[in-house]
């Protein structure tokens, strides 16, 4: 945050009151007075514990899953791992359906899809007869179909893209922007390619209104005539314009970080306290 200004998806694992571990992703930025001073940070976290653990129990069940599939040498064991794999099938199955995230498994050669949860129709607008078996390129999901070339490319470099920026286009006709996910996994003996795409079109819009109040922020502190004036809970004056400023006797330099409260007479400032005091209680 400090060599960059800002951090946009930046991970980290934080603890809450009750002591459980939480991840989130956090998104901030340092917003400025006039004259280009950091005066603060402000910005917006994701909370993805329930993802982060989707994902690992979705991952667990998988490797568990194909290391039957190998291991299997003679009959007694095969008939052992019939009934484990049953398991390992009805674990993977459940942490496929009841994952928050559109997810789907699509078959490595045709690009078609075998697989796609609940909240893959439900984010996209198609039902499940109208995905399996069609590819996106026929259902006209990405934006930017050299996009997805790009992935292709990565994928098969790396074997694994983790939470990319990326358009897709649904069944209406919106366009939304997901955090994408994609990696290549073995299902008996064939390659099969796992995707992943977080929905984050109302995070974005959130993002783009605080940096719009930034800039309004930003404009009223820059008004020639009218005193603007930001203050804490305490009074504390954390930004003034110059307008602001003279009218209280001195230099922006010299007025922020002063309490407001010492520098207007007493009964004024009684009320504004009153005022402050309501605004900060909502």
């Amino acid at each position: 945050l400090k060599k960059n200004g800002s951090v946009e998806n930046f991970p980290v694992v934080l603890k809450a009151a009750d002591g459980t571990v939480r991840h989130v992703l956090a998104s901030s930025h340092f917003f400025y007075d006039y004259e280009g001073n950091a005066q603060g940070v402000e910005g917006i976290i994701h909370d993805v514990s329930d993802i982060r653990r989707a994902e690992t129990a979705l991952r667990e069940s998988e490797e568990k899953y194909r290391a039957i599939i190998e291991n299997i040498q003679d009959i007694t064991a095969r008939k052992r791992a019939e009934i484990e794999l049953a398991e390992r099938q009805e674990k993977f199955s459940a942490a496929f359906t009841i994952n928050p995230d559109p997810v789907a498994i699509t078959d490595a050669d045709t690009g078609r899809i075998i697989e796609a949860n609940p909240a893959f129709s439900e984010w996209s607008g198609y039902s499940p007869d109208e995905l399996i078996g069609r590819t996106t390129r026929e259902l006209n999901f990405w934006v930017d179909p050299e996009e997805r070339d790009a992935i292709l490319s990565s994928l098969k470099a790396r074997q694994e893209i983790n939470d990319r920026e990326v358009r897709f286009r649904i069944k209406s006709g919106a366009e939304r922007i997901s955090l994408f996910s994609a990696r290549f996994i073995s299902l008996g003996g064939k390659d099969y390619l796992f995707t992943r795409a977080r929905d984050i079109t109302e995070r974005k819009r959130a993002e783009k209104l605080l940096k719009d109040r930034k800039a309004t922020l930003t404009v009223l502190l820059n008004a020639p005539s009218d005193s603007i004036v930001l203050l804490d809970r305490e009074g504390t004056i954390v930004s003034i314009n110059e307008a602001g400023a003279r009218r209280l006797g001195g230099t922006v330099q010299e007025i922020t970080g002063r309490c407001a409260w010492n520098l207007i007479p007493g009964e004024v400032a009684e009320r504004r306290k009153g005022y402050i005091a309501q605004v900060f209680a909502g």
